[in-house]
C-alpha cells in the first residue's frame, strides 16, 4: 500500500496541482502523470538488468529511497518557487514525477513476488489478500490526504504523505 499509493496520489491530485498552482493549460497538467507512467514502465521493463548485480530487496530499498527523497524534495521545491518563474516549478514537477514513477516502478510487483514465494496459498489466493489490505488502506489513505489539503489547503503538503510512505517501505 505504501509503494502503490503513490501511483494514485499522483494521479489523483498531480493534475490538480499543476492546474491550480502553477496555472498551467488542461493539456500541459496532465504530462506530469504521463511521465510517472512512463518511467514506471521504463523501470519495470529494465528491473531484471539490475538485478543480475543486485538483490531485489537492495533494489527496492535503494529504489524506494531514490524516489521518495527526489520526490519529496523536488516538489518541496517546486512549490516555493515564486509565481513567476513558475515553467520551471512545471519543469521540477515533471521532474520529480519522474523519479517518482521510476523509483517506484517495481517495488509493487516485488511486494507480491515475495508473498508468493513465502505462501504456501495458491497465488491467486495470495494476489486476493493483497488486492483487499491494499484496497482497505487505500481507502483509508485517499480519506487522510483528502482532508489534508481541505483543511491546509495545500496539496504540496498533502503529497508529503505519499511521499513518507514511499520513504517508509524501506523498512518492509
Amino acid at each position: 500500500a505504501c509503494v502503490v499509493y503513490l501511483e494514485f496520489a499522483l494521479g489523483d491530485w498531480g493534475t490538480i496541482f499543476t492546474k491550480d498552482r502553477l496555472d498551467v493549460s488542461g493539456g500541459l497538467s496532465t504530462a506530469p502523470f504521463i511521465i510517472f507512467t512512463a518511467m514506471m514502465i521504463v523501470g519495470r521493463l529494465l528491473v531484471h538488468r539490475l538485478q543480475e548485480r543486485n538483490p531485489i530487496d537492495l533494489l527496492v530499498k535503494r529504489a524506494a529511497l531514490l524516489a521518495g527523497l527526489g520526490f519529496g524534495s523536488l516538489i518541496i521545491i517546486a512549490t516555493v518557487i515564486p509565481a513567476s518563474l513558475k515553467w520551471w516549478s512545471y519543469s521540477l514537477f515533471i521532474v520529480a514525477f519522474a523519479i517518482a514513477g521510476l523509483g517506484s516502478s517495481f517495488a509493487g510487483p516485488a511486494f507480491f513476488a515475495a508473498a508468493n514465494r513465502r505462501s504456501s496459498q495458491p497465488s491467486a489466493v495470495v494476489v486476493g489478500q493483497f488486492g483487499v489490505v491494499n484496497n482497505v488502506l487505500l481507502f483509508g489513505i485517499k480519506w487522510i490526504v483528502a482532508w489534508t489539503i481541505q483543511f491546509t489547503g495545500s496539496i504540496a503538503l498533502a503529497m508529503m504523505i505519499p511521499t513518507a510512505m514511499i520513504l517508509a517501505t524501506v523498512f518492509f
